[in-house]
């Protein structure tokens, strides 16, 4: 299938891709990469990923390749700054020539609702319920996943251990902005610049550091 979505913004490059073909199809043209996931699903989610970095930056330095300690892939001596995301059948990259970035794309299920305990508190559960309210088209499983995708994307484009997510990336502000979201997080997360897209069945989440949080 082709790119399911794609998006640009200052600088930074998106690619999602709703993935239908076998890993064979991925790994075409790709070196190969000897840690990828064992389990079936996790490397052909892992190969789609590398697919996209690929169909963005043709001459992307995969023998730069390398993982954090904390298991973050990143490049050794190249500029160009990148993350991945990936669930279900849907595999998300984010690109930038010099500038950190993160991403996330979550499916929207009822899951999130046993899990938000985890990652919002009570006063960001209630700037939810104040969107939710005068927004029928959105419901409250869809908001519970776009602040977690958010969280996410933020996470990764910090590049810190030891965030957590409900004490150090409090969601301050939502603001709908044409056809995506614009939100803002706490103090540590001050000069990232976030947005946020529900597509379909999925919440996507984009972060890039250094920009601050521009419209």
């Amino acid at each position: 299938m082709p790119v399911f979505f794609q998006h640009r913004f200052f600088g930074a490059e998106i690619r999602v891709w709703n993935i239908e073909e076998e890993a064979d199809f991925f790994q075409e043209g790709l070196p190969v990469f000897p840690n990828l996931p064992a389990h079936p699903a996790r490397r052909l989610q892992s190969l789609a990923a590398r697919f996209l970095l690929r169909q963005q930056c043709p001459d992307f330095p995969f023998d730069e390749w390398t993982l954090t300690d904390s298991g973050r892939p990143h490049l050794r001596d190249a500029p160009i700054q990148f993350s991945l995301s990936h669930a279900n059948q849907y595999a998300a990259v984010i690109t930038h020539p010099h500038l950190p970035v993160g991403i996330d794309v979550e499916p929207i299920t009822e899951r999130i609702h046993r899990i938000r305990k985890k990652f919002l508190s009570e006063a960001e559960e209630r700037i939810i319920g104040s969107i939710i309210d005068p927004s029928p088209e959105y419901t409250l499983t869809t908001f519970f996943t776009l602040a977690w995708s958010v969280k996410e994307a933020a996470f990764k484009a910090l590049y810190e251990s030891g965030v957590d997510f409900i004490r150090d990336l409090p969601i301050t502000r939502i603001d709908p902005f044409e056809e995506k979201w614009m939100i803002q997080l706490g103090e540590k997360a001050h000069g990232l610049h976030i947005q946020a897209w529900v597509i379909e069945n999925v919440c996507l989440a984009a972060a890039i550091r250094g920009l601050g949080n521009r419209v």
